[in-house]
């Protein structure tokens, strides 16, 4: 999925932003891959507890319907009824009933639909008889299995490997099938429980040969009634935190307030059911670390850029943010993306995106922000570093979120390095020097 495109982009322009005043709160997830999860169970509650390191409250775990379903339709099948006995439910029961029982929320994103619903032309009919299938299976109730109450659907739509056809003449086929498909599920899954939240969107980040942008495909989905209560980008970059997409219907990180301002306007139209306040997420993202890959970002660097991309993404509006995996891959594996390199040890990267932090600085003052592992209250301590020891320069009461900021009226060199610590941790060593943008392939190699 995050490598299905490999693109050359050119860098963007760097530039500062200035902080903008709080906004809600920003949980953390973990991408989950089908094979990450260990066949044996106490070597799985050692990975889920590892996702727990991380400060991630969530796991996003891709299930295939594909896989579910029966390969060929039984003359006597119920799609809506999850006891049929032709459904195979082994791998979901045992990812979702895991994360729940190490304290992670499952995301659960649903994809791949089986020939006889389509295949990658979906039927939205068939669909919305699985959803009301998978989402009764996991409503709290059905045989002692857990509740879900997150529900994405499919991954990339915007990319014909996924969904196709994209284009017919001048009209994104694509995106009005993909309307269908959201308002099925979305249907069948809030008439199941009211308070099921449907995560739609999860789109790709670049215009790719005949396929539309994300913006060109958000635009033209939100074009007409879609039931849904958060939407989802992948906004992967080809620089650092502020580097902007290529072109303009793209999106990067730079770009995640098109994206809001996009989603805004089509609550205001009322063109968005929902009973909630309508969220923007990011489902999937991350840089290659260098090492392992040699066409990667820096680990210190990255360690900078992780902890800048989760304030930048606060700042537009995010309230969830997915890292792109747990562990790199094996050296055959194209992904070097982990939090932790495959013989286990941690990244720098790991403790930006445990306990973000970063400070801003102007001629006579640091705006500061963090959020504290898991998003929990705690006071910070923001420190300076001072020739080879740190001193104490304010202390914060984070909100009832983790969240906590501050423009300090201090005038440091913009050689200075600043951090923030609570009882059981601390931040990177964050430089006032903004880190620098360079372009990396946003892929690595």
């Amino acid at each position: 999925m995050r490598k299905a495109i490999l693109l050359v982009l050119l860098p963007a322009a760097f530039f500062a932003v200035q902080p903008a005043q709080a906004a809600g709160p920003l949980q953390t997830a973990i991408y989950v891959q089908n094979g990450d999860i260990p066949s044996d169970d106490a070597a799985a509650t050692v990975f889920f507890r590892r996702i727990k390191q991380t400060g991630a409250t969530a796991v996003r775990l891709t299930v295939s319907w594909r896989d579910i379903a029966p390969a060929t339709l039984p003359i006597e099948f119920h799609p809506k009824d999850p006891a049929d006995t032709a459904y195979n439910w082994t791998y979901p029961d045992r990812a979702i009933s895991l994360s729940i029982a190490n304290g992670l929320t499952p995301l659960v994103d649903i994809l791949d639909a089986p020939s006889w619903a389509g295949a990658k032309k979906v039927s939205a009919p068939a669909l919305g008889e699985f959803a009301t299938a998978i989402t009764s299976r996991y409503n709290g109730s059905f045989e002692g299995l857990p509740r879900v109450k997150y529900w994405m659907i499919w991954n990339e739509p915007n990319l014909s490997v996924y969904l196709a056809p994209q284009v017919s003449g001048k009209t994104l086929v694509g995106a009005v099938r993909y309307r269908s498909m959201v308002n099925a599920f979305a249907s069948a899954a809030h008439a199941v429980r009211r308070d099921n939240m449907v995560v739609a969107g999860l789109v790709a980040p670049f215009t790719f040969r005949k396929d539309p942008g994300p913006l060109k495909f958000m635009k033209a989905v939100l074009s007409g009634r879609t039931e849904f209560d958060i939407w989802a980008v992948h906004p992967y970059t080809s620089g650092g935190p502020r580097h902007h997409a290529v072109k303009s219907t793209d999106v990067s990180l730079g770009d995640l307030p098109k994206a809001r301002s996009l989603l805004d306007a089509a609550v205001r139209a009322r063109r968005v059911v929902s009973t909630h306040p309508v969220q923007l997420w990011v489902t999937e993202f991350s840089w290659d670390s260098k090492p392992p890959d040699s066409k990667g970002v820096p680990l210190g660097l990255e360690a900078q850029w992780v902890s800048e991309a989760l304030f930048r993404a606060w700042k537009a509006g995010v309230s969830m943010f997915t890292w792109f995996l747990l562990k790199d891959d094996p050296s055959s594996s194209p992904y070097q993306s982990g939090l932790f390199f495959r013989n286990g040890k941690a990244k720098p990267a790991l403790t930006a995106f445990r306990f973000p932090f970063v400070a801003l600085r102007s001629s006579k003052s640091v705006y500061v922000w963090g959020r504290t592992p898991g998003g929990i209250r705690a006071t910070a301590v923001i420190e300076r570093k001072s020739g080879g020891s740190w001193r104490r320069v304010a202390q914060l009461k984070t909100n009832g979120v983790g969240i906590f900021s501050r423009t300090l009226p201090l005038k440091l060199p913009a050689s200075a390095f600043m951090r923030a610590r609570i009882s059981n941790g601390k931040s990177i060593a964050f430089p006032l020097r903004l880190p620098p943008d360079l372009f990396v392939n946003p892929f690595g190699s």
